[in-house]
């Protein structure tokens, strides 16, 4: 069967491994396949809740995205439809802003929904 959507369609990683074979070292974005260093660098960077006082890093490699909580090791982000990955810390939906650059994502897991994290600006 398969990872499905919310609307029961399939994952756009699912639809990027029927085109293309296997999914290694690609991110799956809208139901096309991309290397995962340039789309990556897009999600790069510090995220914070200033509602449970945690910080988050996102890191782009060649071959996805990996996240990192204080103190503790890296993880990779697994592409599940257009700006959402499945990780340790459960369903993250990154959003974007007006100007369409990601501005933050929302944590969703078995404890806690609409987590809100924040994307921190690089310092100048």
């Amino acid at each position: 069967m398969g990872i499905r959507s919310a609307d029961g369609q399939p994952s756009a990683a699912m639809a990027c491994d029927k085109k293309r074979g296997a999914l290694q070292g690609r991110i799956a974005v809208g139901g096309l396949c991309t290397g995962g260093g340039g789309f990556a660098r897009a999600f790069a960077g510090g995220y914070r809740s200033s509602e449970i006082e945690s910080s988050y890093v996102v890191i782009a490699t060649e071959s996805g995205l990996l996240m990192r909580r204080s103190g503790a090791s890296e993880a990779r982000l697994k592409p599940f439809e257009k700006d959402t990955f499945i990780g340790p810390g459960g369903v993250l939906k990154f959003f974007r802003n007006s100007r369409g650059r990601v501005a933050g994502f929302t944590m969703n897991r078995y404890d806690v929904r609409g987590l809100r994290f924040a994307r921190l600006r690089a310092a100048d």
